[in-house]
This record gives structure tokens, C-alpha cells and sequence, in this order.
């Protein structure tokens, strides 16, 4: 059970904290900044739509 929070924790950080950056207005986000922010969104949203034994720290990219 503490692998599966482990698991989630990492990525929903990371989804957390990039959403806050492009919510933040302290500056100037390029389109390309915010597009690449939002893909690493997309990216740790759909490593947690896996099931859990197909997620490993060998290949998940966190």
C-alpha cells in the first residue's frame, strides 16, 4: 500500500506544481512555455490512469 501512495504522490506533485505555474501571473508565459507545462500535466495524468502493476520507477520518466 505504501508503494501505490508513493506512486501517486510523485506525479500529482508534479501535476500541482505546474498547474500553479500556469496559473501564477508573475510573468509572461511564451506559448511554448505553457505548452510544455501542460504536456508534463498530460504526461503524469496518464502514467496514473495505469494500472497499477504496469507502473514501475524504472519507466515512468519521474
Amino acid at each position: 500500500m505504501e508503494n501505490i501512495f508513493h506512486d501517486l504522490k510523485i506525479p500529482l506533485t508534479s501535476i500541482k506544481g505546474y498547474a500553479e505555474i500556469l496559473l501564477e501571473n508573475t510573468y509572461h508565459k511564451t506559448y511554448e512555455e505553457k505548452t510544455r507545462y501542460l504536456k508534463i500535466i498530460k504526461e503524469k495524468a496518464d502514467y496514473m490512469r495505469k494500472p497499477a502493476w504496469q507502473r514501475s520507477h524504472n519507466n515512468h520518466g519521474i
